[in-house]
This record gives C-alpha cells, sequence and structure tokens, in this order.
C-alpha cells in the first residue's frame, strides 16, 4: 500500500468531507484515516513537496484536531507520539500532559 500517493490524493479533499457526504462518524473515520496514513507514509529526506512529509502533516492536523476536540485524550497522545518522532520533546510532554489529564494512563476499571 502506497500511503504517500495515498496521501497525495485523498489530502486535497478533506476540506470538502462535510459536502461529500455521509455521517458525521463517517467524516470522523475519513479524518482519522488520513491523520494515520500521514503517520505511518514514509518521509522522504530530499522532498521537494510539502506532501512528502507525513509527520509534519500528521502534526498539522492534530493540531487542528486537538484544537477543536480538547477533550479528545486519545487525539493528544497521538499529538504526542508524532511531536515526539518530530523532536519536539517540550511539546510532546505538554501533549502527553494533557492525554493524562483527560484520563489516559490512569488506569480504572
Amino acid at each position: 500500500c502506497d500511503l504517500a500517493l495515498a496521501l497525495r490524493h485523498l489530502l486535497p479533499l478533506k476540506p470538502h468531507l462535510g459536502i461529500l457526504g455521509g455521517s458525521v462518524l463517517d467524516q470522523e473515520i475519513a479524518q482519522l484515516t488520513l491523520i494515520e496514513a500521514a503517520v505511518r507514509s514514509p518521509t522522504a529526506s530530499n522532498a521537494s513537496s510539502p506532501l512528502d512529509h507525513g509527520l509534519l502533516i500528521a502534526r498539522h492536523m492534530l493540531a487542528e484536531r486537538t484544537a477543536l476536540r480538547t477533550t479528545s485524550a486519545q487525539s493528544w497522545l497521538r499529538y504526542a507520539a508524532v511531536l515526539e518522532r518530530l523532536g519536539d520533546e517540550g511539546q510532546a510532554y505538554a501533549a502527553r500532559k494533557n492525554a493524562y489529564v483527560l484520563g489516559i494512563g490512569q488506569g480504572g476499571s
């Protein structure tokens, strides 16, 4: 599966998910799929296009997602992992702390 190619074709559709139809859940799944494709796509070291930088795209989409869904612990945790991979330890720590405050890693029954 060529995730970079999928990302290149699907990313331009992101702003139009609402008008493409489907339920809110369908749109949510499409957004999460785009984020995952960005995270997993190879990052080209000699990339000529911003679309070749999957982690940077993932960081942008997760920043947007955490701004819109401030209480989504899973989004904060995924954002922290992406920031960590990009070497932004300070912001990764802050995002991970938000995920913890929202209940990630606290156990429970």
